[in-house]
């Protein structure tokens, strides 16, 4: 018994010296490097983003993502879809704004506007791994970073939504 106490004391003493032999060499760099995109690149996204023709509220929230460019190393790109869940004729818009590190397990940005008497109200403007419109039940699926609901990351956590009438803004879950 006392024999096998040793060697594991032995063992244990051979592991922290080599420990403190190779802590010095353990050094962990507490700059992250930052990739610096041109203007002319900032310029292009921007551009891509005015051929889109979105509403001037909804280009100028978008266009301000494209100024991220400058901070994030991000293959930039905007997608869209246009509903009308207020039935007021107008378009409402969900818009997808994805990069590299815009879209991590909780997923890229999305912005949801819904169109109102006096232009268009921000009712979404967070993070989701995706996001779906029911048509027949005018709801919004969302589906959430896992955290959301108690899972892990990668485990979508979904929500269904509705639309607040009185101020085109989107509610908690149904």
């Amino acid at each position: 018994m006392e024999r096998t106490s040793k060697k594991y004391t032995m063992t244990l003493v051979k592991k922290l010296l080599l420990l403190l032999l190779l802590l010095p060499h353990l050094v962990i760099s507490k700059e992250i490097p930052l990739i610096k995109y041109k203007a002319d690149e900032v310029a292009l996204c921007k551009n891509n983003v005015a051929a889109y023709n979105f509403p001037e509220v909804i280009y100028q929230r978008v266009a301000e993502t494209c100024n991220g460019l400058e901070d994030f190393a991000a293959n930039h790109g905007v997608s869209f879809t246009t509903f009308d869940i207020n039935q007021d004729t107008k378009n409402d818009y969900k818009i997808v704004v994805a990069g590299a590190l815009f879209a991590g397990s909780y997923g890229p940005l999305h912005l949801i506007y819904i169109s109102n008497k006096d232009g268009f109200n921000l009712a979404y403007d967070y993070l989701a791994q995706h996001i779906e419109y029911d048509e027949d039940k005018k709801i919004f699926i969302f589906y959430l970073h896992g955290i959301h609901c108690n899972k892990s990351g990668a485990s979508p956590c979904r929500r269904e939504v509705i639309l607040d009438e009185t101020n085109s803004d989107l509610v908690k879950p149904i």
